[in-house]
């Protein structure tokens, strides 16, 4: 029999909290289990998670294979590296320090991705009013702007009609080549 370490989910509509199992792998989702090792929570802002950390280390122990999102949980409680670092034969004193850091690495990028989203929402919310008087200005241009705007068209106008004059001759004069082209074969 295959165990394997996943989740099992829990809770109402729309707010789910999953149990991490062991159970066996032919089982399904929701069904049958060996053992409860811990609890998750992905709707908590950092993925709260209860583990007890012997019994998820004796079923690693023993063969249970965890799933891909219960790894990722393991490894950020750090329970992958620690059970890495004893089967290569390091101190408990070594691991615990080891664990410590690695989850504390962890830890610390979450607080700065928190924080550079925050810092990002108020630039964002501070730029939004120099945004506005820079806008104030561009209008007050825009009407100037028009008036010179008006007086070239007119301006052009008599350009424009003068080119048209001038097409239709040119017309004439390319439908004149043509013909001299027949005429000559």
């Amino acid at each position: 029999m295959m165990v394997k370490l996943r989740l099992r989910r829990r809770g109402r509509k729309r707010l789910p909290v999953y149990d991490i199992v062991a159970a066996d792998s032919r089982s399904p989702r929701d069904g049958r289990i060996i053992e409860k090792v811990g609890q998750y929570s992905p709707l908590v802002t950092s993925g709260a998670t209860m583990l007890n950390r012997e019994r998820v280390t004796h079923w690693l122990k023993t063969g249970a294979q965890p799933t891909d999102t219960v790894r990722n949980i393991l490894s950020r409680e750090g329970i992958l590296l620690a059970l890495q670092m004893e089967s290569k034969g390091v101190s408990s004193e070594e691991i615990t320090a080891a664990v410590d850091a690695h989850v504390m690495r962890f830890r610390n990028r979450e607080a700065v991705k928190a924080n550079t989203k925050k810092v990002a929402a108020e630039e964002t919310v501070a730029e939004a009013p120099a945004a506005e008087a820079e806008a104030a200005p561009e209008v007050a241009e825009a009407p100037a702007e028009e008036t010179v705007a008006a007086e070239a068209p007119a301006e052009e106008a008599p350009v424009a009609e003068e080119t048209a004059v001038e097409a239709p001759a040119a017309e004439e004069n390319a439908g004149d080549s043509n013909d001299e082209e027949k005429e000559s074969e």
